[in-house]
C-alpha cells in the first residue's frame, strides 16, 4: 500500500539520496499541532500516589516539599494537612486536592520525556489534497512523494505497538498516562489527534527514537533521526502546481541516476472545478 508525504522545495537535498530517500522520525514537540504529546493529568499515577504517601506518613524524602505546598495552598489544603493525624483517607484526599496545584509540573515532566522517547512517521493516502499542498508544499511549490512505508526495514524495536495504522480523530485529549504504569496506552495516544485535522487522513508509524539513528541536527538543535528507504520502494513523485523549473530539473536528474522507476507527475490547477489535474513527465 502507497502513502504521500509532502515537502516543500527545499527538502530536495535532505530527501533524496543515491541509494533511496530519507525519512526522519520526529519528535512529537517539533511537528505543527502544539497539542501532540500533550496529555491531561488530573490525577497522580499509582506510584506517585505511593510515595507521597510515604513521605507524608514517615515524614521522609519530598515530606518537606510537601508540607511548603500544602501550607502555601487554600485553607483547606492547609488544615487537612496540619490535621491528617496519618489518617489514610484524609491522606489520599489530601494528595488528590494538592496533585492539583502540581499536575503542571508532572505534566511538563513527562511529556519532555516522552518527547525524548518516541518519533512519529507521518503520512497520507491522500496526495491531492489542495490545503495540505499549500502548508506542507510550501503553497503548491513543493513535492510530494508516494513510497511503501511498510517497506521500511527498521531496526527491531522489540515492541508489538510499533505498527503503521490510521490516525484516531477524537474531540478529547487522553487522559492520566502515566509512563510507570505501562507505554502501551501511550503508544496508543500517540495515534490520536484532535479532530479539527481530519482532512488530512493521517496514518503513523511511532517508533523509539534509540532504534533509529541520529544523522545530523535541524535549525531547531533537535537531533534527527532518520532511516533511508531503498528507492526501489519509492513509487511515484508529485511536482506541485507552483514548483519551479529548477526543483524539476533536481528530482528528474535523481530519477535518472537513482530510480528510473519512479513515475512524475506534474500538478495543475483545474480549469473548471476546485482540483488539481496532473500530466506525467515522461523521462
Amino acid at each position: 500500500m502507497y502513502f504521500f508525504k509532502y515537502y516543500s522545495p527545499e527538502d530536495y537535498k535532505f530527501l533524496f539520496k543515491p541509494n533511496g530517500i530519507s525519512l526522519r522520525f520526529s519528535q512529537p514537540r517539533i511537528l505543527n499541532d502544539p497539542f501532540e504529546l500533550l496529555f491531561v493529568y488530573d490525577s497522580p499515577s499509582q506510584n506517585t500516589k505511593i510515595k507521597m504517601k510515604e513521605d507524608i506518613l514517615e515524614k521522609k524524602g519530598g515530606y518537606k516539599e510537601i508540607e511548603n505546598l500544602a501550607l502555601s495552598s487554600a485553607k483547606p489544603i492547609k488544615e487537612l494537612f496540619e490535621n491528617h493525624n496519618n489518617d489514610h483517607q484524609k491522606i489520599d484526599r489530601l494528595i488528590d486536592m494538592l496533585y492539583a496545584n502540581i499536575q503542571f509540573l508532572e505534566q511538563d515532566k513527562i511529556n519532555n520525556k516522552l518527547n525524548d522517547t518516541f518519533g512519529i512517521l507521518s503520512f497520507t493516502p491522500q496526495g491531492y489534497s489542495r490545503p495540505m499542498w499549500s502548508y506542507y508544499g510550501k503553497n503548491h511549490t513543493g513535492f510530494a512523494v508516494e513510497f511503501d512505508p511498510y517497506s521500511l526495514n527498521l531496526p527491531s524495536s522489540n515492541n508489538e505497538n510499533t505498527v503503521i495504522k490510521g490516525v484516531e480523530y477524537e474531540n478529547e485529549r487522553p487522559k492520566n498516562l502515566h509512563p510507570s504504569e505501562g507505554l502501551d496506552p501511550i503508544f496508543e495516544a500517540l495515534y490520536t489527534k484532535d479532530d479539527e485535522w481530519t482532512h488530512e487522513d493521517e496514518w503513523r508509524l511511532v517508533y523509539p527514537l534509540k532504534c533509529i539513528p541520529i544523522t545530523g541536527s535541524d535549525p531547531t538543535g533537535a537531533p534527527l533521526h532518520t532511516h533511508i528507504l531503498n528507492s526501489k520502494h519509492v513509487h511515484k513523485v508529485l511536482l506541485g502546481a507552483l514548483s519551479s523549473k529548477a526543483t524539476e530539473e533536481e528530482i528528474t536528474k535523481w530519477i535518472k541516476d537513482h530510480a528510473p522507476h519512479v513515475k512524475l507527475h506534474k500538478l495543475s490547477l483545474s480549469k473548471i472545478n476546485y482540483q488539481l489535474d496532473y500530466t506525467e513527465i515522461e523521462i
